[in-house]
Order: C-alpha cells, then sequence, then structure tokens
C-alpha cells in the first residue's frame, strides 16, 4: 500500500527553512515572497495495515509538540507550491533510515519491492508571481536536477485539495534483464580512450597496470573457467570506483615531504595510512 505522510511545523513556529527560501529568493531573483512554508514528505510504499500506518505517523515521525502531521493533503493556502524529491535510482539517506526505523519499530523485515522515500515540499505566496519565475527557483534554487525530479502546482489551476501533490513513487524499473558487456582492451592507449568515453577516470599510472593485469596467463586461465576472457563493463566500473581517491585514497597513499615551520624539521613519509 502506498501511503504519504506530510510533517509541517506548526504555525506559530518560526520556519527556519522557509525564512531561507525567502531570503534566497529576494537575494537571487529580487522577488520578495509574502510568505513561505515548508513541508516534509515521507512517501511509503509497505504492506502495512491502517493501523500500523497510524502508528509510525505518531511513534516514529511526528513530535506533537511542534509538528503537524497527516496523510491528507496539509497545504490549503498558498498561490504556488513546489515538490522536490530524488529521481528514481538515486541513494535516498533519509528514505532509508526511515525505512530501518520502521522495522525497528514493527519487528519485521520487508522485501527489495518495498520503499520509503522523502521529498519536499515548498508552499510560496506572491501575487504576480509567473509560472516561469516558478520555475527558474524550482530549477535553480531548491533542486539539482542531475539526482532531483520537481513538480509545480498553481492553487487556481491544477491543485486538488483531496489528491494534493499525488502520490509520486521513485521505484526503479527495469524493462530488461541486466546484462554485461565484453569489451576488449588491445592498448594502453585504447583504455585511455574508453575511460574518457565512459567517464571512468582512471588514473593514466593505473593504466597499463590494469590492463597487464588482464593479460596475465594465470588470470586468463581462472577467468576461462568462468567463460571470462576480455574485461566487462561491470569489472572496468568496479575498478574506476575502487581506484578513485574517494574509495582508495590514491593522493594519501603517496610520498609526502613534510617541513615543520616551527622548528625547521623536515621528515619523509610514505604513505599516510601507515
Amino acid at each position: 500500500m502506498v501511503k504519504r505522510l506530510e510533517i509541517a511545523l506548526k504555525p506559530h513556529l518560526f520556519d527556519a527553512e522557509a525564512e531561507w527560501l525567502k531570503r534566497k529568493v529576494r537575494d537571487y531573483f529580487g522577488l520578495e515572497l509574502k510568505k513561505a512554508r515548508v513541508i516534509r514528505v515521507i512517501t511509503f510504499d509497505l504492506p502495512l495495515s491502517n493501523d500500523e500506518f497510524e502508528k509510525i505517523r505518531t511513534d516514529i515521525f511526528t513530535n506533537p509538540v511542534i509538528h503537524l502531521s497527516s496523510y491528507a493533503p496539509l497545504s490549503v493556502d498558498f498561490q504556488w507550491l513546489i515538490w522536490v524529491g530524488f529521481r528514481p535510482g538515486v541513494r535516498d539517506t533519509a528514505g532509508s533510515v526511515a525505512m530501518e526505523a520502521v522495522q525497528e519499530y514493527l519487528g519485521r523485515k520487508f522485501d527489495g519491492r518495498a520503499g520509503v522515500y522523502t521529498s519536499k515540499i515548498y508552499e510560496i505566496h506572491l501575487s504576480n508571481l509567473l509560472k516561469e519565475d516558478v520555475e527558474l527557483i524550482a530549477r535553480e534554487l531548491l533542486a539539482n536536477e542531475l539526482i532531483q525530479q520537481w513538480k509545480i502546482f498553481s492553487h487556481h489551476e491544477n491543485w486538488n485539495p483531496e489528491e494534493g501533490i499525488g502520490f509520486i513513487v521513485p521505484r526503479v524499473i527495469l524493462n530488461r534483464e541486466p546484462g554485461f558487456t565484453v569489451i576488449p582492451i588491445r592498448s594502453n592507449e585504447e583504455l585511455k580512450r574508453l575511460s574518457d568515453e565512459r567517464h571512468l577516470a582512471l588514473n593514466p599510472q593505473d593504466i597499463p597496470v590494469i590492463r597487464d593485469y588482464f593479460r596475465r596467463p594465470e588470470v586468463r586461465e581462472k577467468r576461462a573457467k568462468y567463460g571470462l576472457d576480455d574485461p566487462t563493463d561491470v569489472e572496468l566500473e568496479a575498478i574506476s570506483q575502487a581506484r578513485s581517491d574517494h574509495c582508495n585514497h590514491n593522493t594519501f597513499r603517496g610520498y609526502f615531504n613534510y617541513l615543520d615551520l616551527d622548528t625547521g624539521e623536515r621528515i619523509a613519509i610514505n604513505n599516510l595510512f601507515k
């Protein structure tokens, strides 16, 4: 069952994120919003009963001192509304944490078809604001187009107070079976070109090492047992990720000459991890 939980601060409380939005819209676009409000949205795609949904709303996701929360739309008084959420396949850390909280609270695990997704609603008020202005605010200020999607609602045009933003579930749906591609690497130059085309960002010093590895007789013999010969696109992508500075810290494993400016002492360090 898919349910959408909306959570907002109570009206008398200071909404810091909404004030940030008003200030940024003024500074970036020269527009003075009369009012703004931010609503957090959690979309559950879980096999729960209505009673269980109500329990997780009150016991996990709502602080009764500061929050209003509902499975019905909270947005009533606004002129424009912007919904921003992750695109399918983008890691939703807050959604993953919410899923863990629900599983721990209910004492059971869900299968891979279940999901919890987080997003936000931004309500804005300005009488002469055009849809083009709202689109600009969404694209340039509120969302990262590479990893997020957004929808715009006008209170007077396309808003249904009973449905609200609807049920947007960014589930990944594959229309084909996952597979891999074998990629022959005949030269270092070819691997360099492949790295550039596929944005693997392989270190030039690593390229001959990677190619030589796949040419080793003992490696080829072992791979042949599994029906493999040349490397696959999956393997090259894994190597790219594993050899990145983010994962492997090639920079920190390098050779450093350290100078103590206070004492003048010089120290040679080979690999900061040692």
